[in-house]
């Protein structure tokens, strides 16, 4: 997958190096002291200038070269990988070292630029310094640009192939479980959305740790690594000090949030509970009627469930914190 990879670590290289003014230890490596230090009529000194107005240069020629570096991306490239065993695993994986930090974003558009200009004006007072920070500033946000059309192009390449491979397949869990579609939920997110929400269940306590992507992906009727279905453990216990037992109503508060609705989650007649026993386990014991409180509605069963349990916000707020609820 040297196409994938290549592709990822120019990204991954490309917004470190745009993390370089923001952070102090890797700021003076771009301007030394003179924006740090107190005193600031050091930064008269010829030889200091010099310094500075080469560290700047230098630096205006890796942000070129990495700017080119990004244009000569090809995402058509990676695709020609999809063929490897693994593909859209590794590159969840690896798309975590791809994603623009939130303090990046913030920046683009931010007085910091003019703050670091207004200083090196007052105290440098070096038309070329000035000159080449110029030039900085520009291909900062030239590598920014780049580096955001690069990513989208790839996410958007990559969404094509995912809903043309399960338009192809008629769904993949109907390929992996012989065309019965209640034995998975439907496909609701991608599986880069897959790999968060997955992290987020395990960290919040809400499934097992051993409960693996793969798995997780299947259940949802994402792409994945396996030839069958292992439930998915639900551990969440309520929040009462009496009463520890698994809190089923907080599974069905997630599946509703995740936009399944009433026969999605509970089932038609004649097989109520089939997909939730199939998908997940509970101590080993099967869900049936009317153990867990949830509101039914006459004749609601393409309706979304009425149901809150004692974890409702704190399910609300992991899903939005990943940016799931922000695609609703």
């Amino acid at each position: 997958m040297k196409n994938l990879f290549a592709y990822m670590d120019t990204l991954s290289e490309a917004i470190n190096l745009l993390q370089l003014p923001f952070k102090f230890s890797t700021s003076y490596m771009l301007f030394g002291s003179f924006l740090t230090q107190v005193e600031f009529h050091k930064s008269k000194y010829a030889s200091e200038k010099n310094a500075l107005f080469d560290n700047i240069n230098n630096y205006n020629q890796k942000y070129s070269e990495l700017i080119n570096n990004c244009r000569n991306l090809n995402s058509y490239k990676v695709l020609e990988d999809r063929s490897n065993t693994g593909f859209f695993k590794t590159f969840v994986l690896c798309y975590w070292k791809t994603i623009i930090p939130d303090s990046l974003k913030s920046k683009y558009s931010s007085s910091y630029w003019n703050r670091d200009l207004s200083l090196l004006k007052q105290f440098i007072h070096d038309e070329k310094i000035i000159d080449a920070y110029c030039d900085f500033t520009i291909l900062w946000h030239d590598l920014y640009k780049e580096v955001e059309e690069k990513q989208s192009d790839l996410l958007d390449k990559l969404n094509v192939l995912w809903d043309n491979a399960v338009a192809k397949l008629d769904n993949i869990d109907q390929i992996m479980f012989g065309g019965q579609r209640e034995y998975s939920f439907s496909r609701k997110f991608s599986p880069i959305m897959a790999e968060k929400m997955h992290t987020s269940l395990i960290n919040g306590g809400f499934i097992d740790s051993g409960t693996s992507l793969d798995d997780f992906c299947a259940v949802f009727s994402l792409p994945h690594g396996r030839t069958s279905m292992k439930p998915i453990k639900w551990i969440k216990l309520n929040k009462g000090v009496k009463n520890k037992k698994i809190n089923k109503s907080a599974l069905i508060d997630l599946l509703t949030l995740l936009g399944y609705t009433q026969e999605e989650i509970i089932g038609k007649e004649g097989s109520k509970y089939k997909r939730l026993n199939s998908c997940f386990e509970i101590k080993n014991n099967s869900f049936k009627a009317n153990d867990f409180s949830v509101q039914m509605k006459e004749g609601g069963n393409g309706q979304l469930l009425n149901v809150k349990s004692e974890y409702h916000e704190e399910l609300e707020n992991m899903l939005r914190e990943i940016g799931f609820l922000c695609w609703l």
